[in-house]
């Protein structure tokens, strides 16, 4: 049934197997709805990558789809993406299409949530250099992290 839905909306065929996209995993699982977040997702096969959406739903039944921004691919096994400010509350998966493949994270998800039920800050990461004969700027990325 999967194949059939993707093979209907996208023209979609093939697997991991044979050379479609692989997802393994990506940086942040929760997000906040409030601001545009980069997200950094890791797998296999990702070069050729065209576009990146947030499936609300099943391969098999779509609920909402959300088409992601500034969409990098660095490698042939990490790319990143922005997920917009707005996207309603609830899990999503990441669909991959490059040219011939479709692949949906169906054991992965992203839970976008508001501010106002969001989570706890969290540092995830630590972006930018730290010098100790001069003034620096880092910047905590992580869910929570927004106007704080």
């Amino acid at each position: 049934m999967t194949l059939l839905v993707c093979l209907l909306l996208f023209g979609c065929g093939g697997s991991k197997g044979e050379g479609g996209p692989e997802i393994i995993g990506v940086d942040q699982t929760r997000i906040l709805n409030d601001a545009d977040t980069e997200l950094h997702l890791t797998g296999s096969h990702l070069t050729g990558t065209v576009k990146v959406l947030l499936w609300m739903g099943t391969p098999e039944r779509l609920q909402r789809q959300v088409a992601v921004t500034g969409l990098k691919v660095s490698s042939d096994n990490m790319l990143a993406f922005t997920a917009p400010a707005g996207i309603l509350p609830g899990k999503y998966m990441v669909v991959v299409q490059t040219e011939e493949h479709t692949t949906f994270s169906d054991k992965l998800l992203i839970t976008i949530e508001e501010r106002d039920k969001g989570v706890s800050p969290k540092v995830v990461r630590v972006q930018g250099e730290l010098y100790s004969d001069v003034p620096s700027r880092i910047y905590l990325v992580g869910p929570g992290m927004g106007e704080l």
